[in-house]
This record gives structure tokens, C-alpha cells and sequence, in this order.
């Protein structure tokens, strides 16, 4: 890292290696949303720090909600309620004439939310303004206190993918069992090809 470098700064060096802190990643969001970049040795550094942790997983994970607490997620509504419900209802339609028992819940939502937070998060595509938006509707960032669940399609489309993804792999990195990222389909090189995360990554970290 150059002398020179004057954005946010993990604690450590290239002899002993860095680590990755909650002031680091508080100050890394705040430049990104100046529109300013970190150094491409700390990207790669949260980069390799979620892969190890995310290897480590199992390919299906539990997440347990204790009771009286909460895990922000996202609510389908109105339309596309009814829509999947109708989905749904021709899928079960199509198995009968297979003769193969399936059984659908169906769940409508109550009225007033319940006391205790059960929300998920999907399809940010790269819009890092509406994924600090969906923090301060939370409450805050990611936490041991605030757990989150994201549902994929973290990149492409928007112009912050990498904003958007180093921030939810840092915190990641902070809070590894509070912090849940689901793969969604533009998780894959093809798809970040087509749809501008490759092209973006190139533009802002290099080749």
C-alpha cells in the first residue's frame, strides 16, 4: 500500500498481515458513499478473508432465531403475493395429474407486523444507496445484535456492485454468524459478464 494512499486503512502491515475491524469497515462505507474507492490490497484482503469463511459452510445453513429476537428480512406484498400464490396453486395443479401429493402453505401476512422482525433481503443489484437505506430501516448494519439474511443478486445492473458486495463481504467477515448471504443467479461469472459487474470490477480495481 502506498504511503501515498489516503483512504481508509486496515490495522496491520504486509509483513504481519491486516485485519479487518468495525472502524475500518465504518470508514470504508463512509468513503464509498462519497463515491471514493479503498485500496485494491484491502479489497483483496475482504475478498480472500469471506472466501475462507464462506468455503468453510455447509451448502445448506440453519439460521436459528431465538426467541425475542429477529432477523431482518424482506415481506412479499400486495401483487406479487398473489402472483406466486397462483404460481404455486398451477404447480400443485400440474403434480395432481402426475399423482404425486404435494402439500402448499400459505401464510397471508398479519395486518400489524409482529413484534419481533422477520424480514428478507434480496435483489439490491448493485444499488449501494438503497442497501444503506435498507440498514437504516433495520436499525443499523449488520450486527450480533442486528442479524441480517440477503437473498442473492448482490451485483450487477447498478453502478456499485462493488460497493455493494465489499460491504456485505466485510461485514461478513465482522459478524460470520450474523450475517447470512444466500448465492442468487447473478452470482456467476456469465451473468456478471452480461450484466456489468465484470466490466465494473475492471473499471475501479483493474484487470
Amino acid at each position: 500500500v502506498e504511503p501515498s494512499y489516503a483512504g481508509p486503512r486496515m490495522e496491520g502491515s504486509e509483513e504481519k498481515g491486516f485485519t479487518i475491524t468495525k472502524e475500518f469497515v465504518e470508514e470504508m462505507v463512509e468513503a464509498f458513499r462519497q463515491q471514493k474507492k479503498i485500496h485494491k490490497r484491502f479489497a483483496f484482503e475482504i475478498v480472500l478473508t469471506a472466501q475462507k469463511i464462506l468455503k468453510e459452510l455447509p451448502p445448506l445453513v440453519d439460521v436459528p432465531v431465538p426467541r425475542g429476537k429477529h432477523l431482518t428480512v424482506r415481506r412479499e406484498r400486495g401483487k406479487e403475493r398473489e402472483r406466486k400464490r397462483g404460481r404455486e396453486r398451477s404447480f400443485e395443479q400440474k403434480n395432481k395429474n402426475k399423482k404425486q401429493k404435494l402439500t402448499l402453505f400459505l401464510f397471508p401476512l398479519p395486518k400489524k407486523p409482529p413484534s419481533t422482525k422477520h424480514q428478507v433481503c434480496g435483489d439490491v443489484h448493485g444499488q449501494f444507496y438503497d442497501l444503506l437505506n435498507i440498514f437504516e430501516l433495520a436499525g443499523g448494519p449488520p450486527s450480533d445484535a442486528n442479524p441480517f439474511l440477503f437473498n442473492g443478486d448482490f451485483v450487477d445492473r447498478g453502478s456499485f456492485s462493488a460497493e455493494v458486495i465489499l460491504t456485505l463481504f466485510a461485514y461478513k467477515c465482522l459478524y460470520p454468524t450474523s450475517l447470512h448471504l444466500a448465492r442468487g443467479n447473478h452470482e456467476t461469472a456469465g451473468m456478471n459478464r452480461i450484466y456489468g459487474f465484470d466490466g465494473e470490477v475492471r473499471a475501479k480495481y483493474g484487470g
